[in-house]
């Protein structure tokens, strides 16, 4: 997988536009901002078998295309954690580095 941190401002909308549900905060937000995050962070993979997806496929490669990313999460959810844990820890790796900065 091939993974693009987001930028601060795209982080920021995204949250905001899954942080309101029906006019209220919703506590299902942060989870629904993850996967906002990781499906905007997702710009490429290889060797993605076609198998996860649809049980019944041959040795296919899944190509990647972006649409394709939510339902190949959907049938790995141990995927989705393992790379949610990578971009998290990336953006607060990205987070210290950015204080360490402004301290100086």
């Amino acid at each position: 997988f091939t993974l693009r941190a987001p930028t601060k401002i795209e982080s920021s909308v995204l949250y905001t536009r899954v942080a309101v549900v029906d006019g209220g905060s919703d506590r299902a937000a942060m989870i629904r901002w993850q996967r906002a995050m990781l499906l905007q962070a997702i710009v490429g993979w290889s060797g993605v078998m076609l198998r996860p997806v649809l049980p019944d496929a041959d040795g296919s490669v899944m190509a990647f295309e972006p649409g394709a990313a939510e339902v190949l999460l959907d049938a790995q959810p141990d995927w989705e954690e393992s790379l949610t844990a990578a971009l998290l820890d990336h953006l607060a790796k990205r987070r210290a580095v950015e204080d360490t900065a402004a301290k100086n």
